[in-house]
C-alpha cells in the first residue's frame, strides 16, 4: 500500500486483539453486474475533487444522516456536515450552538461499513480478487504510476460496495466527485506540472482499463465507470488508520471519516480503531451520544473519532493529510497534492 497514505495521529486508547472481519455485503442480484474496482497510485493519484454532496441544504443534511444511520454509524448531535466556504468543499463542524470537549467521542464507525484490503479478501469474492488482481506499473515521458495490489484489493471491494443490496450502496452513490477548481490547480501548479498532471492521469486511466481486463478474465465484469469511480474514491479518501492494520491490512474507506478535511493547523481530531467490548465504556464516560444497540454490540471492533482539543461552535473538524514535520518534502509537493487529493494547500501557492 503506498506509504505516502492520509495518516493519522497515534489513538487515545490501546487496541486489543480482534478476530478477522468477515464482511456481510450482499452479491449483486442477477440482473446487476458482478463487480471490482481499481487501484491506489504510489505518489500519484488520479485527480479527485473533494466536494462531495454540494448542497448544504437542511434536507442534505437529514439524507446524511439518515444514510449513516442506515450503516448504524453513531454521530455525536454537535457534529454536523457543512459546505466549508473557505474551502469550497464539504466538511464536518462543531454545530454554531454546541462546544466540543477534549476527548470526546464524535463518531463511531463499524468494521462492516469500511472497505480495505483484508475486507476485500474476507468476502465472498475474496479468492477470485485475490487471484485476479496484482500490482502495477506504467510509465511515460519520465512520469511513472505504481498501483499496489492492496490498493487494488480496496478500490475493487469498494466497487462492489456500490451495487445493489450493498449496504454502503446510498453512501457510497451519494458522493459527488465534481472535477471543480480547474483554473485555481493550473494556478497553483503552473504550465509544466498542469502537463505532468495530464500524463499522470492518463496512465491512471491506462492502469484501470487494465484492472478491467483482469478481472474479467476471472469473470467479474463491472462498468468501467463503477472501476473509475471506486479508484477515485478510495484515492482521495482512504485513511491509514493507527490500530487497525491486523484488521484491514492497509488504508480503508471510512464512512463520515472520509469527509474530514486537510488543514495546514495541527489537528483537533484523531481517528483509530477501537475493539467493541471498548465501546461502551468509552461512550459512557467521553460522549453524549446513546449507547450501542444489540447490533452494534455484535461488530468485533470500530473505528472511533475523537477530539484531541476543545472545538467551539462553528469550527471545523480537521488534520493534516500529510504530516509537514515528518514528511516536508512530500508536503511541499504541489502534483501530489493535485493529483492525488485534487487541490493545492494555499499556503504552497
Amino acid at each position: 500500500m503506498p506509504s505516502s497514505m492520509r495518516s493519522l495521529s497515534s489513538p487515545l486508547n490501546g487496541m486489543g486483539s480482534t478476530p478477522l472481519p468477515r464482511p456481510l455485503f450482499f452479491p449483486p442480484t442477477a440482473s446487476s453486474s458482478s463487480v471490482i474496482g481499481a487501484a491506489l497510485v504510489k505518489g500519484f493519484s488520479v485527480a479527485a475533487g473533494r466536494l462531495g454532496n454540494a448542497t448544504g441544504s437542511k434536507e442534505a443534511l437529514q439524507m446524511w444522516r439518515q444514510i449513516c444511520a442506515r450503516l448504524n454509524i453513531m454521530t455525536a448531535p454537535s457534529v454536523e456536515r457543512q459546505i466549508i466556504e473557505s474551502k469550497g468543499c464539504l466538511g464536518l463542524v462543531c454545530k454554531a450552538a454546541d462546544v466540543i470537549e477534549k476527548g470526546e467521542v464524535l463518531a463511531v464507525v463499524p468494521y462492516l461499513a469500511c472497505t480495505s484490503p483484508i475486507m476485500a479478501l474476507a468476502s465472498p469474492w475474496g479468492p477470485q480478487l485475490g487471484s485476479a488482481l496484482s500490482s502495477y506499473a506504467l510509465e511515460e515521458g519520465g512520469v511513472r504510476v505504481d498501483y499496489s495490489k492492496e490498493g487494488a484489493l480496496t478500490t475493487a471491494f469498494t466497487a462492489l460496495a456500490m451495487q445493489p443490496r450493498s449496504p454502503l450502496e446510498h453512501y457510497l452513490r451519494h458522493i459527488e466527485l465534481d472535477a471543480g477548481g480547474a483554473a485555481s490547480l493550473e494556478a497553483a501548479l503552473g504550465p509544466a506540472l498542469v502537463a505532468q498532471l495530464k500524463v499522470i492521469e492518463a496512465l491512471n486511466g491506462a492502469v484501470v482499463e487494465h484492472i478491467h481486463a483482469d478481472l474479467r478474465g476471472y469473470g467479474l465484469t463491472v462498468p468501467l465507470a463503477d472501476l473509475q469511480r471506486a479508484h477515485r474514491l478510495c484515492a482521495s479518501r482512504c485513511l491509514d488508520i493507527p490500530g487497525s492494520e491486523e484488521f484491514f491490512g492497509g488504508p480503508a474507506l471510512v464512512p463520515m471519516a472520509d469527509l474530514i478535511n486537510h488543514d495546514n493547523q495541527p489537528p483537533n481530531i484523531a481517528i483509530y480503531a477501537e475493539s467493541t467490548h471498548r465501546i461502551g465504556p468509552l461512550l459512557r464516560q467521553h460522549s453524549s451520544m446513546n449507547l450501542m444497540n444489540d447490533s452494534f454490540k455484535g461488530y468485533a471492533f470500530c473505528v472511533v473519532v475523537r477530539a484531541t482539543e476543545q472545538v467551539d461552535g462553528g469550527n471545523e473538524l480537521t488534520y493534516q493529510y500529510v504530516d509537514a514535520t515528518s514528511d516536508p518534502s512530500l508536503y511541499a509537493d504541489k502534483l501530489y497534492w493535485a493529483s492525488r487529493f485534487g487541490f493545492v494547500p494555499p499556503e504552497l501557492h
